[in-house]
């Protein structure tokens, strides 16, 4: 199970896991089936009060596999940190509990990382299943094709903007920086954050291809967010606008960082304005008056941001009839759906 260096493994895929014992089974299961010995599976149980122990016992029995159960409840961005520094790989390819490895996945990673010697960070496309219905709704590509990308403030927006979730991200194991983490741990998006630190100082790779199933809305986790979709959706987009701040948060505030970060904070905010379940559901849902104050508390709007608020009624009617009409389109058998999308990319 050894990498390069002869002493560790290439990858540690790490699945920190709370209550989903048939979940982490499969996600267990689509990593195992992967042939050699250069990766390791470390699986984190957060003190889970299902069968998870059990089925993490019966996978023990490779000898890839090492796993730990938390005494108590951690939450999942300490179980998490706990999870990555109990790796020993060179790079550690992160893998919730509720996703799943695409065949072939972990050889496409090292492959990589043969190719683009030297990087500290791998990212992929991202195909995203509903567990509600079963069905794959969005598939994420950040580039078209698979390559090395330098570090630079003007590459960082775009690939940052792609690390919203944990599985299928891949770090260099000792790049981490771990004090960041701790600081911003409390923002949902904190591997936004992680990944930021990483491709600030180092070349990362882009992999054109699907390497992990994510799932979208699952039973456990979202919950814990916010009260329902309305308010899961504000807090989703608050913590994201923080992303690029956090990110940048030791870095001299040059006239670049300036513009970064104001530029970022501002898309955020016409980006909540305008999808659905944001500010327009939410003042339906609390009235007007509460909704812009609940907006101004989160985003203390600038210049900018107040111009885009001030448009915002003017707007909304004809963004609506789009998303309506791109919803109801995706409801039309696939024989129109598929010519639909690849006119209008509906």
């Amino acid at each position: 199970m050894t990498g390069p260096a002869g002493n560790e493994p290439l990858l540690s895929v790490v699945i920190p896991t709370y209550r989903r014992a048939a979940d982490v089974d499969r996600a267990i299961r689509s990593v195992l089936v992967e042939p050699g010995d250069y990766f390791e599976v470390v699986v984190g149980d957060d003190a889970s009060p299902d069968e998870t122990p059990a089925v993490v016992e019966r996978h023990a029995q490779d000898g890839r596999v090492r796993s730990y159960r938390n005494p108590a409840n951690l939450g999942l961005r300490k179980n998490c940190r706990k999870a990555v520094q109990s790796a020993l790989g060179q790079y550690v390819f992160l893998l919730t509990d509720d996703d799943y490895l695409m065949p072939g996945a972990l050889a496409k990673v090292a492959a990589a990382l043969r190719a683009h010697p030297g990087v500290g960070y791998v990212l992929s496309d991202l195909p995203t299943v509903d567990s509600r219905t079963g069905r794959v709704v969005d598939l994420h590509r950040t580039y078209a094709a698979t390559g090395r990308i330098e570090p630079s403030l003007t590459n960082l927006p775009r690939l940052v903007r792609s690390a919203w979730v944990l599985s299928r991200q891949v770090l260099r194991r000792e790049w981490i920086d771990w004090k960041t983490w701790d600081l911003f741990q409390d923002n949902i998006f904190f591997p936004m954050i992680v990944a930021g630190r990483l491709l600030l100082e180092h070349p990362c790779c882009y992999i054109a291809d699907r390497l992990v199933m994510h799932t979208w809305f699952n039973r456990i986790y979202w919950s814990s967010f916010g009260r329902d979709e309305i308010d899961i959706e504000f807090n989703l987009a608050r913590d994201a606008a923080r992303c690029m701040a956090a990110i940048l948060h030791d870095r001299p505030r040059s006239r670049e960082v300036l513009a970064l970060i104001e530029q970022w904070e501002l898309d955020a905010f016409k980006s909540y304005l305008y999808r659905p379940r944001g500010f327009y559901d939410l003042a339906r849902a609390i009235g007007l008056r509460p909704a812009l104050r609940k907006l101004e508390e989160a985003y203390r709007p600038d210049r900018r941001q107040r111009r885009a608020l001030f448009w915002f009624p003017f707007r909304i009617p004809a963004v609506r009839a789009w998303q309506n009409l791109k919803a109801l389109a995706r409801k039309l058998p696939p024989s129109v759906l598929k010519p639909l999308r690849a006119w209008k990319g509906l």
